[in-house]
Parts: C-alpha cells; sequence; structure tokens
C-alpha cells in the first residue's frame, strides 16, 4: 500500500560501468525507482536555482511500481532512461 511504501527509508546505490544498478535486501513490498544525474557530484538531487540560474540536474521514475519479493531477484521491465542535459 502508498502507506506502507512511506514508511520504508529511501535508498541510494549508484549504476555499475554498463549502467546497471542493484538493491540488496528490499522488503517484500512494491517499489518505484528514480534515477538521476548528479552533474555536480554531491550524491544528491538538485531541483536548480533561479539567481543565478542552474537548470534542475536530470532525473527520471519509473513508469509503473514494481513488486519485490524476499530472496528473488527482480528486473525493471523498463528501463530508467535519464533524458540528456
Amino acid at each position: 500500500t502508498d502507506e506502507a511504501l512511506s514508511r520504508i527509508a529511501p535508498r541510494r546505490t549508484r549504476t555499475n560501468a554498463e549502467g546497471q544498478f542493484l538493491f540488496a535486501q528490499l522488503p517484500e513490498g512494491r517499489f518505484r525507482f528514480r534515477a538521476f544525474l548528479d552533474l555536480n557530484g554531491n550524491g544528491r538531487w538538485d531541483g536548480g536555482q533561479l539567481l543565478p540560474y542552474r537548470p534542475a540536474e536530470p532525473v527520471t521514475w519509473s513508469e509503473d511500481a514494481m513488486s519485490t519479493r524476499p530472496r528473488w531477484e527482480s528486473v525493471l521491465e523498463t528501463p530508467l532512461r535519464i533524458p540528456n542535459p
């Protein structure tokens, strides 16, 4: 449920050289994933700034929530594609 999702702490990971990522030991549930291009290397998404102008870092979300089960490997049906800055 949406309520259960709100109780799970956010997790972070980085992609490998092929652009793949892994979240180990996710609890059973439904999850959506967000990916962003960390242009300034600070480890978090930046939403931009008006003055002086700086655009937001490119970001994307998984289209649908994905179900996970304990000790099972799950793969996103649609790859996450980050728009070019």
